[in-house]
């Protein structure tokens, strides 16, 4: 059930019928996500809409308007090609704020077993961590591919969140990208401190799937 500060939110965006707005099925350090009729999902920002302090302090730094969230799409489609589930933006009313909608997928948590297991599925994420230095090294931004789970991040355990399978194991490529967060360059002495710790968490993630690497 939407809270009143989230059906407000979502009341903003004239191309949104809020009668399609279903239960709860995520939420990662941006967006909730949640069910929009039969076949999609919407994601909404943290932001706007919830209030807890993770939402109020945190989210804000990943904040991105929709122009800046359309060069970043724009990039993982140059970089990531055929990974990239495909979205469709809308804007509310300002122009000010977004929602994405993708189709319903089946999530399938990726393990390290599972990857290191896989030659087709190894093969597929040392070439998505290739693209991604690459695209470090041209435009001085980078994917998350860990994404965000309070869980298992709790828990100390590896995880790929912003990955999934395809559904159909003849599809190429079998892994497909259904969240495309961009870092980019910090201002202040404090996100840089953040970002390489970010950083720093991708690249001791990958290693626990196998793959060896250093983004910078």
């Amino acid at each position: 059930m939407l809270s009143e500060k989230e059906q407000h939110h979502l009341e903003q965006f004239p191309g949104i019928d809020i009668g399609q707005v279903g239960g709860r099925v995520g939420m990662g350090a941006q967006h909730v996500v949640r069910c929009y009729g039969q076949e999609k999902v919407i994601k909404y920002t943290r932001v706007h809409a919830l209030r807890d302090p993770y939402s109020r302090v945190a989210s804000p730094i990943f904040m991105r308007d929709p122009d800046g969230l359309r060069r970043d799409f724009d990039l993982c489609h140059e970089y990531f090609g055929a990974h990239v589930v495909p979205v469709e933006i809308q804007t509310d009313r300002r122009n000010a704020c977004y929602c994405l909608f993708q189709r319903k997928l089946d999530l399938v948590d990726l393990t390290p077993t599972m990857v290191q297991s896989t030659p087709e599925l190894r093969e597929e994420l040392e070439e998505m961590v290739c693209r991604n230095k690459q695209l470090l090294a041209a435009k001085g931004v980078w994917l998350d591919i860990k994404g965000w789970d309070s869980r298992r991040t709790q828990a100390m355990a590896p995880y790929l969140s912003n990955l999934t399978l395809a559904a159909n194991d003849e599809e190429k490529p079998r892994l497909q990208l259904f969240d495309c967060g961009i870092f980019h360059p910090p201002k202040t002495m404090a996100l840089k401190l953040w970002h390489r710790f970010l950083r720093v968490v991708q690249e001791s993630n990958l290693r626990r799937f196998g793959i060896r690497t250093r983004l910078a």
